[in-house]
């Protein structure tokens, strides 16, 4: 039976023939309702155009709402299970059904039976046992198959899939109330289930297909740009002429996409956002969202599962940090910072996890904070309701509200969030109908929510009725704007690629609409009818790169695409000249232009600076201001192993606490290779680490030092048997740990201070500082023609001029570094420059002048950005965390090869 069928040639022309020809007895089925309310709108304009007051509205309803009305008037003794409960049938029928390999009943596999059991319901392919052969999945499919069906019937619940072929059998029983006619839009091509019930509606009311078809003339432009981003940048700018230069009201503006709600939509927020501000001011509407993100991807949603991701993620400090810093908790609100330090403090000590282990840390900056007062031991008592061991869903979903109360969730106001927050409360709603009675751990709880919340859709911020409209290509069938934007037309965004599903044989899939390359070539034209029929005017837009790919344009459109670039912080749109970040880019360089000079920093010139501090300072002002003067401080990341720097500073603790314990007790260093000393330096190791040693990483740096069952050799053996070497010809350790202060040898205006990892002295009096290296030690060139290092020569500095006591009948005074990066014998070595010994006293005449420098720059507030070596890829640009900050772009230095240098 073949459906009557009427060809329209645009959105409007079929708005006008709904308006005028369908009676109020009749029904129109539309494939959203977003069309619905575009024609209640103009029907309510009309009539109040034409004077008039009360209106009645056309009845139009989608396919779906139309077999859930009739449903109900039917007064059936079953009704369609919701999707939680469902996914709960599903997970009892796996677990009832033979065992399968590979197979689990778990939330991943009820979500993909259920996907397959509607999709082969949807087109009369569940009794279909043809085909099926012998495949063992097949099979076994089937039977958890009939056990669900059974724990369908048992509980009185229809399968949506199975809701229109019910509806069918009330029909021909003449069970069901008809229309007196029957309007199909947007309905081109319908599955098997859906076609067999129109069939059998026509068979007993008028029914007409209204068939969108738009024409070709309608695009006006099809243009490449060079990437998403600025496809995007782009179509915003054209928005903006469009309403100000050619006068189109912007609610009569849509922009769409095949890929609008997987790619373009969250980035498009943002561009819209920094082009027209919030989508809602003061009552006014810019811009409309048709859909929202999942009601999981809110954050709301995931503020609100936090503090049962902290029980169940093992308690976490990222977690913990999230509940603290959410403003979604009104309890916690006024002690914002003492988390964020605690949050440093964890960090720093490497407390990872566990809320004993986390807790003292922010008990210490919470003494410090009168608000903090009782937030310890309300979250003791949050986690302690968390805490319990397996209860029934109810029991659960009651303790996290309590939860909520307790923290005084949720505290932030606002429309879109009391939509977010009713979403919220009906996914709590869903999960306690669908598992309430079924006894849960804490893990399976936060995996029902997550599973409900991304199946549930708030609706996108503004209004259909107002600002520029945002839909995804599937909405705009049926409905009337004066200019629309389409954007992401490559090839295998429409059309799309065959869809594949797993649980299905290759025969049910090439049956199922979308299953092979023909129906989705067939889907495909009738989107592009519909988008050429939903405005007269048409922009085609598609980026030629996507992440790093080249793409082709899709092959429904075979006129011309104009090549264009978007970029309007090089080179400002006018549409974007009131943009945020346009704005603040031409201001910058407004004032570069208009004042040569930067003002200078007000902040006195320190009055003592330790070594370290001025070596930063030398090598870049600006680093010295931020990291120094401002205390910025990167926030440390905790990695997996650890950071260089960690393990720099307890290498060096193990070092100074076995010289010292030398030193101190006078032991005898011609000694040191003996199994003594080897205690000795163990004994120093586990002072220096400490409890670390239960961290596998530090285990893993203790086998580095002192060696494993594999025969590798250890760091620290290594060094000892150095050390034993350099004893035995004739030097002797005579200081650890040397601290000095109130160094000034030249013409500079602060202080110096600073600690010497070693002071050595030969038989002869000859005398070598030594500063321990875990890192690549300076070259000679580095450090005696570059000039690039400091330290090694203030503290040679300091020796010589008596801030640190020199041994007695001190002779020659010399320095250099002890390397530790590793036992290999180019990584582990004494470097004392002996070759460059003649050159000591011009290197400390030249960082003299260096300090002098330095001094006048700090007194005069300069602390412009000025590396030494100038190169962003070398130097301390290289590590430098604050390169947006300061701006810094210098031209890259020539690079010269340092390989085949020595220490001498």
């Amino acid at each position: 039976m073949t459906l009557p069928t009427r060809r329209l040639a645009s959105g409007a022309e079929l708005q006008d023939v709904l308006l005028r020809e369908v009676s109020g007895r009749a029904l129109v089925v539309v494939p959203h309702q977003r069309l619905a309310r575009q024609v209640w709108h103009r029907r309510r304009q009309a009539v109040a155009a034409a004077g008039g007051g009360a209106w009645e509205p056309l009845r139009l309803l989608t396919l779906e709402a139309w077999w859930a009305e009739l449903l109900k008037a039917s007064w059936a003794p079953v009704v369609p299970a919701p999707p939680l409960v469902r996914l709960a049938l599903w997970q009892e029928a796996l677990r009832a059904a033979p065992p399968f390999e590979g197979a689990a009943p778990d939330l991943g596999w009820a979500a993909a039976l259920d996907d397959s059991h509607q999709l082969l319901a949807r087109h009369l392919l569940l009794d279909d046992a043809l085909g099926l052969g012998d495949d063992p999945l097949t099979a076994w499919r089937q039977e958890v198959f009939s056990i669900y069906t059974a724990l369908l019937r048992e509980g009185e619940w229809l399968a949506p899939g199975e809701v229109p072929s019910y509806l069918r059998r009330l029909l021909a029983a003449g069970r069901l109330p008809l229309p007196q006619a029957v309007f199909l839009v947007g309905l081109e091509t319908a599955a098997e289930v859906e076609e067999a019930w129109l069939k059998d509606v026509a068979r007993l009311a008028p029914l007409q297909h209204l068939h969108l078809i738009g024409q070709p003339e309608n695009v006006k432009e099809a243009v490449v740009l060079p990437d998403p981003r600025q496809e995007m940048e782009w179509v915003a700018a054209r928005v903006v002429e469009a309403v100000s230069m050619d006068g189109v009201p912007l609610h009569r503006l849509a922009v769409t996409s095949p890929l609008m709600d997987r790619e373009y939509a969250p980035v498009l927020e943002r561009v819209l956002a920094a082009l027209l501000g919030q989508p809602e001011q003061g009552g006014l509407f810019a811009y409309n969202f048709s859909r929202g993100p999942a009601l999981a991807e809110t954050p709301l949603c995931r503020a609100a599962l936090v503090p049962l991701k902290f029980i169940v993620g093992g308690e976490r400090r990222e977690d913990l940090a999230s509940l603290l810093l959410s403003p979604f908790f009104g309890a916690l609100k006024s002690v914002r910072l003492p988390p964020a330090l605690a949050d440093r403090r964890w960090r720093e000590e490497r407390r990872e996890a566990g809320w004993p282990r986390l807790r003292p840390a922010l008990a210490a900056v919470l003494e410090e904070e009168p608000s903090g007062r009782g937030v310890l031991e309300m979250l003791d008592q949050a986690f302690g309701a968390l805490h319990s061991g397996p209860s029934s869903g109810r029991e659960w979903l009651a303790r996290l509200r309590q939860v909520w109360r307790f923290l005084d969730f949720p505290a932030l106001p606002g429309e879109e969030l009391a939509g977010h927050l009713a979403a919220l409360r009906n996914l709590l709603d869903q999960v306690e109908s669908a598992v309430g009675g079924r006894h849960l751990s804490a893990g399976e709880v936060l995996e029902w929510l997550q599973q409900g919340a991304e199946r549930l859709l708030p609706p996108g911020p503004g209004a259909e009725e107002a600002g520029l409209q945002v839909l995804g290509l599937l909405e705009m069938r049926g409905l009337d704007f004066d200019r629309v934007f389409c954007l992401g037309l490559n090839a295998g965004a429409l059309p799309a690629g065959p869809r594949f599903h797993p649980l299905l044989t290759a025969r049910e899939n090439a049956l199922t609409l979308g299953g092979t390359h023909e129906s989705q070539q067939r889907f495909a034209r009738e989107l592009w009818g519909h988008l050429l029929a939903s405005a007269p005017h048409l922009v085609l837009t598609r980026p030629r790169v996507v992440q790093e790919e080249e793409n082709v344009a899709f092959p429904l459109w075979g006129g011309e695409w104009r090549e264009e670039k978007f970029c309007p912080l090089s080179r400002p749109h006018p549409a974007w000249v009131s943009a945020p970040p346009v704005r603040a880019l031409l201001g910058a360089q407004g004032s570069i232009r208009a004042d040569t000079e930067e003002p200078a920093v007000p902040l006195p010139c320190p009055t003592e600076l330790r070594i370290t501090q001025a070596d930063m300072a030398l090598a870049c002002p600006c680093r010295f201001l931020l990291e120094v003067l401002l205390a910025l401080r990167r926030l440390p990341e905790i990695e997996s192993g650890l950071s260089p720097l960690e393990r720099g500073e307890r290498l060096h603790r193990v070092l100074a606490d076995f010289v010292e314990h030398f030193l101190k007790h006078s032991l005898p260093q011609e000694e040191v290779a003996g199994q003594w000393a080897r205690d000795l330096l163990e004994a120093s190791a586990r002072r220096a680490v400490g409890a670390f040693l239960d961290d596998p990483h530090w285990q893993a740096e203790w086998r580095r030092w002192f060696g494993d069952d594999s025969g590798a050799p250890g760091l620290l053996w290594a060094w000892l048997d150095l050390e034993a070497q350099r004893l035995a010809e004739g030097w002797r350790w005579q200081r650890a740990e040397a601290l000095f202060a109130g160094l000034r040898t030249g013409n500079w205006p602060f202080l110096l201070r600073g600690r010497i990892d070693r002071i050595d002295q030969h038989a002869d009096g000859a005398v070598m500082l030594w500063d321990y290296k875990t890192g690549r030690i300076p070259t000679p060139k580095a450090l005696f023609n570059e000039v690039r290092e400091f330290q090694l020569p203030g503290y040679l500095l300091a020796l010589r001029a008596g801030a640190v006591g020199l041994p007695e009948a001190a002779g020659t005074v010399r320095a250099g570094y002890i390397g530790l990066r590793s036992p290999r014998r180019d990584h582990l070595k004494f470097a004392d420059y002996a070759g460059k010994a003649h050159e000591w006293d011009r290197l400390l005449d030249d960082w003299a002048d260096r300090l002098a420098e330095l001094g006048r720059r700090l007194r005069a507030g300069d602390y412009r950005p000025d590396p030494r070596p100038p190169d962003p890829e070398k130097g301390p640009c290289l590590y430098c965390p604050y390169l947006l900050v300061c701006g810094y772009r210098g031209e890259a230095a020539a690079e010269e090869g340092e390989d085949g240098e020595d220490d001498r």
